[in-house]
């Protein structure tokens, strides 16, 4: 496997027009390439939020059941109501010249679609069996349970109904949305700032989702002490292991930092189910890989939609008869 490469052209101006060619960005350029990623991702946030609580409050006044009571058909609705969220941050993006920037690509020869597509494969096993991990020491060693999705609770209490709402978001809807997004966007812009800015946004951005997405209940006693640890964790033992392996990757370093990056972002995005977002990173990180072998979002898409669905297919065969 050769090092990561970036384009060898020159950097950009910003007075030469939108440069969707992927040269490095100088630091003009950077300034406003940075403000429109935060405010991508703010969006992204926002809007997601803002629809399940919109769909929480309608349930509790009443609108969906005769009792107030809502809750199934509060998260029916709150997965209906993320999609016009999400897709118009997709607009967003899709309006400006970085997201036609193709990410840097491995250099050398470039690998068969199966071997690309077994690293994906690898990549399903290590998360998984990270969470079943992280689930089995959060149990055992601390009596808590790790917490469910919502689209897990309305798996568990929507009959076929939530199962079809499951099924349409987390195997078709959120692969593509995410991948777009994260691979798509976030991977392309991460690669040409530089390395420290890069390295920067990465810990900044998954640091603030992560404080957005967990209460502060989690970060008490032996159990918080712990889950200071996974954050730290997740936070810079990816750095260390770059770092480490820096003179290997010579020019490339700066693409792996993009990799990184922009897997500590999607880590950040699942907080809300703890530790999800430590069990994701490995999968985050052989997708960041994917694409920078130089392969389109469909195939990030297909394994994205893999993992979804065995996760799916595990909280179904875990339900109660």
């Amino acid at each position: 496997m050769g090092p990561l490469t970036q384009n060898e052209k020159q950097p950009g101006h910003p007075e030469n027009g939108p440069n969707p060619t992927g040269d490095p960005l100088d630091s003009h350029a950077a300034v406003p390439a940075l403000a429109n990623l935060f405010l991508v991702l703010f969006i992204w946030v926002a809007g997601t939020g803002l629809s399940g609580f919109l769909a929480q409050t309608l349930a509790e006044k009443g609108w969906f059941t005769p009792d107030g009571a809502g809750k199934i058909q509060a998260l029916s609705a709150a997965s209906l109501l993320v999609f016009p969220a999400q897709l118009l941050v997709l607009v967003w993006m899709l309006r400006h010249p970085q997201t036609a920037c193709p990410p840097a690509v491995l250099g050398g020869t470039r690998p068969k679609g199966w071997l690309v597509l077994l690293a994906g494969v690898g990549a399903i096993l290590a998360s998984h069996g990270l969470w079943f991990g992280l689930g089995f020491v959060f149990t055992c060693f601390f009596g808590q349970n790790p917490e469910s999705h919502p689209l897990n609770q309305l798996l568990s209490q929507g009959g076929k109904t939530g199962l079809i709402l499951v099924a349409l978001q987390g195997c078709i809807v959120a692969p593509v949305l995410e991948e777009i997004l994260c691979r798509g966007y976030l991977q392309s812009l991460l690669g040409r700032l530089g390395f420290r800015t890069t390295v920067g946004v990465g810990m900044l951005v998954a640091l603030m989702l992560l404080g957005f997405g967990l209460s502060p209940e989690k970060f008490q006693g032996a159990f918080g002490k712990f889950n200071g640890f996974l954050i730290g964790l997740l936070l810079i033992f990816p750095w260390l292991v770059l770092s480490w392996a820096g003179h290997r990757l010579g020019e490339g370093r700066l693409a792996w930092a993009a990799v990184v990056a922009q897997a500590q972002i999607f880590s950040g995005l699942h907080a809300s189910s703890w530790p999800a977002p430590v069990a994701l990173l490995p999968l985050a990180i052989g997708l960041g890989w994917v694409r920078a072998q130089g392969q389109n979002l469909a195939l990030c898409v297909l394994v994205h939609s893999a993992f979804n669905l065995v996760s799916l297919i595990l909280a179904w065969c875990a339900l109660p008869a």
